[in-house]
C-alpha cells in the first residue's frame, strides 16, 4: 500500500475470510467493478436516485399527465 497510516485500518477492516489479505479483497471488488459496473454509468444512476427522486414516483406522475390513448 502507500499510505502506511491507513493501512493497518484495512487490515483490519477490509480483510477477507480464510485468511484473505485485504489487498487480495480490494483487487476482487476492482475486478467486480470493472465487470459489473462503469464510472460514469455508476455515477449517473446514483444522479438519478438522489436527485430526482423515487423512480415509481416519477413513472406514476407521468404516466397520470399522459393521454389516456398512451396508456
Amino acid at each position: 500500500m502507500v499510505n502506511p497510516e491507513i493501512e493497518k485500518y484495512l487490515a483490519k477492516y477490509v480483510r477477507g475470510s480464510n485468511c484473505m489479505y485485504f489487498e487480495e479483497r480490494i483487487k476482487i471488488f476492482k475486478l467486480m467493478w470493472d465487470a459489473i459496473g462503469y464510472e460514469f454509468g455508476g455515477r449517473h444512476e446514483l444522479y438519478e436516485i438522489n436527485y430526482t427522486g423515487s423512480q415509481d414516483l416519477f413513472v406514476f406522475l407521468k404516466t397520470k399527465k399522459a393521454p389516456s390513448f398512451l396508456l
